[in-house]
């Protein structure tokens, strides 16, 4: 059965004709679509949306419509927002336990002094190795020394990549709305017509990934900074002849100490200038590399364990080679001492200009091999544990 529909045409507005169309089927839609109906064409795939005031029946191309799974969100943004938190939590706790070991050897070689270079059996002048790193580890702490200041970030790092990840998502979704949002496009306004109401976009554009990413870093930086500073701290201990403390609780209570709550945050200026560029690489080549492996008309959702592992592992590795200069700088500046007389460094200019006449650009880049060969194992577990754990929660 056929119905008659009064429509105006696109290329004669004004100039009203009959037009037979058959009927369409219409899907229910959440209430922030009350005031239009959405209905779609299975044989041109092509999308017709239908105000209810005025009636007119506009097209819409099918690259402007959000797919079902947008139309018809699954939970609210408040459930969205626990899960992203849990899920970050499971993928720090994996990057901890995967890439501890050598994240100690990089701090390690990023703050070694001359002298401890020549303890270690470097040489007084070519600098410690990582294969030094690792015999003086040996040597002097076992097994366990791999695993020195490991409760710092065992403890902060679930929550750090907790809030890394509940902004990132907040970021995402405020993104996504910015410009469509639910107001009138103007290629699908007709003249004169009632403002029609779209569905958003289904996604982000890459670069729209990396300024998510980079908001994420800013925020982050916050809890990061405490939880390397306590770390750093810890694994450092090893180069002193009188250690000043041997646990995170004490470390923490020597902070507070000499500074109070601003001892909490030596080196945040640092941590600011590295981590808000390289999140920014972290996410946006995380979601570019889950692009490029896409199949035709795939979807995200779709990836499997390899091309997740995959991506974890790529923006892992962007994110350190981006920054890894500025790394050296923050984790020489929260190696140092915390009673403030007794600092080396006067801040992280400061320390950028001592670092360069100890080595010159080399100097910056001391502990890159085990930095590159932890960041793709560690972060190519942290995102796949996200993914599946934002999985398992959606099947709930």
């Amino acid at each position: 059965m056929q119905c008659m529909w009064l429509t105006r045409t696109p290329f004669a507005w004004g100039r009203l004709r009959l037009r037979l169309v058959p009927p369409l089927p219409t899907a229910p839609l959440p209430t922030r679509f009350a005031a239009s109906t959405v209905t779609e064409r299975q044989q041109q795939g092509s999308l017709h949306v239908r105000n209810s005031m005025t009636d007119p029946l506009v097209h819409v191309p099918p690259e402007q419509v959000a797919p079902a799974h947008v139309l018809h969100p699954p939970h609210s943004p408040l459930r969205r927002s626990l899960q992203d938190i849990a899920a970050g939590t499971v993928g720090g706790l994996c990057t901890v336990l995967v890439g501890h070991p050598l994240d100690t050897i990089k701090v390690r070689l990023q703050t070694a002094s001359s002298s401890a270079s020549a303890v270690a059996g470097g040489g007084s002048g070519g600098g410690m190795g990582m294969v030094d790193c690792i015999r003086l580890t040996l040597r002097e702490e076992g097994v366990r020394g791999f695993y020195k200041g490991m409760q710092s970030p065992l403890v902060g790092e679930g929550f750090f990549n907790a809030v890394q990840f509940l902004v990132y998502g907040a970021a995402k979704r405020r993104l996504l709305e910015r410009d469509e949002g639910f107001g009138v496009p103007p290629r699908a306004s007709p003249p004169g017509g009632a403002p029609l109401l779209l569905p958003r976009r289904s996604d982000l554009s890459v670069s729209e990934y990396f300024v998510a990413g980079a908001l994420t870093g800013f925020a982050s930086s916050f809890v990061e900074c405490p939880i390397d500073l306590f770390k750093s701290q810890l694994q450092t201990q090893i180069f002193r002849t009188q250690p000043e403390f041997a646990t995170f609780p004490q470390a923490v209570q020597r902070a507070m100490h000499h500074n109070g709550v601003q001892g909490l945050f030596q080196g945040l200026q640092a941590t600011f200038v590295r981590t808000v560029p390289a999140t920014a690489c972290y996410f946006g080549t995380y979601e570019f590399a889950k692009e490029l492996q896409l199949k035709p008309n795939g979807r995200k959702a779709d990836l499997g364990p390899a091309e997740l592992l995959l991506a974890g592992g790529c923006g892992g590795v962007a994110y350190w080679v981006s920054c890894f200069p500025f790394d050296t700088v923050k984790t020489s500046i929260q190696g140092d001492a915390m009673r403030r007389s007794e600092r080396r460094y006067g801040g992280w200019i400061d320390c950028a200009r001592q670092l360069y006449r100890e080595g010159g650009l080399a100097r910056f880049y001391r502990g890159l091999a085990p930095c590159l060969l932890r960041s793709f194992p560690a972060n190519a577990a942290c995102f796949y544990a996200y993914e599946k754990a934002l999985q398992a929660m959606d099947n709930l």
